[in-house]
């Protein structure tokens, strides 16, 4: 498993517990939170299976149990990753020249380099200051690696 890969599961496994916790309290029905908290279970156990450690199951009791208020937090911040682009307040072209790119979330959009959203037609100098302003306040930046959305408020 190359370590791309690794990191695309770790921020699945992210995002399934941060949508379980947020889930969990808007929701309050315990049918679903049981089916959501066994999805969960799932792929934490399918991740410790990947990585060849020796005990699947202590480490998804383990992970679990050391998820409360830490994961709260960084659910909070991790939230910004998948917002739309349609919920950002981009002008119309710039929105526009995102949308043909086919960048639908903050997520994806930070994982471009300044340089590829130059090369898109209409897409210029003011649309990226536009882009760049906008990230840096929410404390992101263009051309961010799958490590530093991981570790994102960390």
């Amino acid at each position: 498993m190359d370590r791309r890969h690794v990191m695309s599961v770790k921020r699945s496994i992210k995002y399934a517990i941060c949508d379980l916790l947020a889930y969990s309290q808007i929701e309050r029905d315990e049918d679903g939170f049981k089916i959501m908290m066994d999805a969960v279970r799932d792929i934490l156990y399918d991740y410790a299976i990947s990585e060849g450690l020796e005990d699947p199951q202590e480490y998804v009791q383990r992970t679990l149990a050391s998820a409360g208020e830490r994961l709260m937090v960084d659910c909070s911040l991790f939230e910004i990753f998948k917002r739309s682009i349609t919920e950002v307040e981009f002008t119309m072209r710039t929105r526009n020249c995102l949308r043909a790119l086919e960048i639908e979330t903050v997520e994806e959009l930070v994982q471009y380099k300044k340089e590829e959203l130059l090369k898109m037609r209409n897409f210029g100098k003011v649309s990226l200051i536009e882009v760049e302003q906008w990230l840096s306040k929410q404390g992101l930046h263009l051309g961010m690696t799958d490590k530093e959305i991981i570790n994102f408020g960390k």
